[in-house]
């Protein structure tokens, strides 16, 4: 896919009340259905919403965004249960950490992240420590 379909395909997808927009953010806010069981839905969900972000080099709804931060932040604090979905958080957030109102809060749970990728997961190591350069530079 281009990324001009890219593009528009994730504005439509993050616009507010759209119906596929919707049950993605369903997928990635409700942590509390059986992992085991919704583990895959999750991370493919995770997944669209981190990609959507990137397609648009971070320029979504800012009540949008102000709803996922904090899922976000979840994520990225139960890292070392999820590596993978850390990444994926820390992807996301890379484009907003310039307007953050809490970079301190940013630069804890980056760090404890980065150290959880050093440990076992690369791409987390990685994007987590391109964040923090991002938080520091401030």
């Amino acid at each position: 896919m281009g990324m001009t379909t890219a593009r528009k395909i994730s504005t439509a997808f993050l616009e507010p009340g759209n119906d596929v927009g919707i049950k993605v953010m369903a997928l990635v806010q409700d942590d509390s259905m059986d992992p085991d069981e919704t583990f895959g839905l999750r991370l493919m969900a995770m997944t669209a919403l981190s990609n959507g972000i990137q397609a648009l080099s971070g320029d979504i709804d800012e009540s949008l965004w102000n709803e996922i931060r904090p899922i976000f932040i979840k994520i990225l604090r139960n890292a070392p249960d999820n590596p993978q979905l850390a990444y994926l958080a820390a992807r996301s957030l890379e484009f907003h950490i310039q307007r953050d109102p809490d970079p301190g809060e940013l630069r804890v749970i980056l760090r404890e992240a980065k150290a959880v990728g050093e440990s076992c997961h690369a791409d987390l190591r990685r994007e987590a420590g391109l964040c923090l350069t991002k938080v520091d530079s401030r």
